[in-house]
């Protein structure tokens, strides 16, 4: 049984580099000339974003700009790949149980854990020139709140008061307010959706129909981050440029422009010819045939990104666990890793991938076709059934079209015709995501607290975020509630241990991979370091031509 699958820099091959292999440093004043700083950018994405509010759920193509806008709270240090027997490389990943001060200088929890005081740094402004204080932050989490975003899902799993989630003591102190002690709240605290919004500058946008901006912020960034976008046209371009007020190191590069390129071969030809600086998110085909030209470099890293196999309670016969089981077991994992993702993947065992106390052996699930029938007979489809699979194009990656063949060719073998559904769009596969509006699903996600516990809590509790298929199951969800609350670790790991198990058995969705984040870009493109949801932060690039 394969518990882990375990890659090596050779598998990789000598001309694909890490992220710790494209360290450097510049100065942003630069010029054309070879070896010297550029200040400028260019980005080709799959699909631009078309919408920037906060608010809206964060796929990567929203996402990728967003992250370089946002003043977060505190963050998280990088620290080497901590597990070498799972990929044998220069790697770096955040630490997410260590944290550095960013717009809070300093935090202290109180002694019963029900109060969070946090002093916020003075001097910062936005690009708008206002200065922050206390009530940007008490502002954004009433947004978060009245529109139910995820950093309102975030207050809940770190058990924070809804009804009253943080005051302002004074103009540079503010106090988190908790209804339970919670293992999860400092890991919430480095989410964007805690990152104070300008709110002097939003409230000029807001009317009595609109009173959190939403209109204004679709289209415009209001953060005290390094950047703020500058242009934008939905689904086509944006811009983002340094934000002249930034309080912090200033970023080598001051401007990033994305630009949508919807076709993969066209993005490929950009970025060889020196046109674009970066492409994020080409097939593992073409990241194949880039390794060894000497005009880009290709960039795998290590991430907490992965995709799965989603159903949607009430939907006969995806209701049954049986059937679920039946369809995880007739998966074809190796052919996923080998043949599509050119084995630049780790094994997705369980929905905590390889965080601590992940427990992959627990996982019974690999390509066993005599089984899935098996499974099937006994829930009553020994013929089989029909299903519709819809795919998203781009998370975790554009292969998600080749896994939902794979997929539906091996469940064919067992009776089971698949459907497949392509979407028009990203936005239009979230959109009907969010609305639960499918039967079968394959998606990505990356656990936005890196937690073993969170990450069974958001894919299997009925309230859990990432459960798009509304699963309910009252036991899971008395286990899985404990691990948001449970302060004693070892206390804790024997509930993650016990969530893990029941939720192998109900398989509510079927993880399938880890993949590596695959980048090409210009040989000069040094620093590419990927936050908790796998796209970069920006500030720490630098661009040599």
């Amino acid at each position: 049984m394969r518990i882990w699958r375990k890659l090596t820099a050779a598998a990789l091959a000598a001309a694909v580099f890490t992220l710790a292999a494209c360290s450097g440093s510049g100065d942003s004043d630069g010029d054309s000339r070879s070896g010297q700083p550029q200040s400028t950018l260019r980005v080709a994405l799959q699909e631009v974003t078309s919408n920037l509010d906060p608010a809206m759920y964060n796929v990567p193509a929203n996402y990728i700009l967003i992250a370089g806008a946002v003043g977060y709270l505190v963050s998280h240090p990088y620290q080497d790949f901590p597990y070498p027997e799972l990929y044998q490389g220069d790697a770096q990943v955040i630490n997410a149980d260590v944290y550095e001060p960013e717009l809070a200088t300093d935090w202290q929890l109180s002694d019963d854990g029900l109060t969070l005081t946090m002093k916020l740094r003075e001097g910062v402004k936005s690009p708008y020139g206002n200065t922050l204080t206390a009530d940007d932050v008490v502002w954004t989490a009433q947004r978060n709140v009245a529109l139910k975003t995820v950093g309102e899902f975030g207050m809940t799993v770190a058990n924070i008061d809804k009804n009253n989630p943080v005051t302002k003591i004074d103009d540079y102190t503010v106090q988190w307010n908790l209804t339970a002690r919670s293992p999860l709240l400092m890991k919430v605290m480095a989410w964007s959706w805690f990152a104070p919004i300008d709110s002097v500058e939003a409230k000029k946008h807001a009317t009595a129909d609109d009173p959190w901006a939403q209109e204004w912020l679709k289209e415009n960034t209001a953060f005290f981050g390094p950047y703020h976008v500058t242009s934008f046209t939905p689904g086509q371009s944006a811009t983002l440029s340094l934000n002249p007020n930034y309080w912090g190191e200033k970023p080598s590069i001051t401007e990033i422009v994305f630009t949508s390129v919807p076709d993969p071969g066209n993005r490929q030809q950009l970025v060889q010819r020196g046109e674009v600086d970066l492409v994020p998110d080409l097939p593992r085909a073409q990241l194949t045939a880039l390794q060894n030209n000497p005009n880009v470099q290709v960039v795998l890293q290590p991430q907490t990104r992965y995709s799965y196999l989603q159903y949607r309670a009430g939907v006969e016969p995806l209701d049954n666990k049986l059937v679920r089981q039946a369809i995880s077991y007739a998966i074809p994992y190796d052919r996923i890793i080998k043949d599509v993702y050119r084995d630049t993947t780790l094994a997705a065992r369980t929905p905590s991938i390889w965080l601590p106390n992940a427990f992959p052996e627990l996982s019974p699930y690999t390509y066993d076709l005599e089984k899935a029938k098996q499974l099937l007979a006994e829930a009553g489809y020994a013929n089989g059934f029909t299903v519709n699979l819809t795919y998203s194009m781009a998370n975790p990656g554009p292969e998600n079209e080749q896994v939902a063949i794979l997929i539906a060719d091996s469940l064919r073998q067992i009776g089971v015709t698949v459907n497949l559904q392509k979407p028009s769009s990203e936005a239009a596969f979230t959109t009907s995501m969010n609305a639960s509006e499918f039967e079968m699903i394959i998606a990505g996600i990356s656990p936005g607290a890196p937690d073993a516990g969170y990450a069974l809590y958001v894919m299997g509790h009925s309230k859990g975020f990432q459960n798009f298929g509304k699963f309910s199951d009252a036991e899971y969800d008395a286990v899985s509630s404990q691990l948001i609350s449970e302060l004693d670790e070892a206390k804790r790991t024997q509930l993650i241990e016990e969530a893990t198990r029941m939720y192998l058995d109900l398989m509510p969705a079927t993880p399938i991979v880890n993949p590596l984040i695959g980048h090409v870009a210009t040989p000069g493109l040094k620093n590419i370091k990927l936050g908790t949801w796998g796209v970069p932060y920006w500030k720490y690039a630098t661009l040599e031509k």
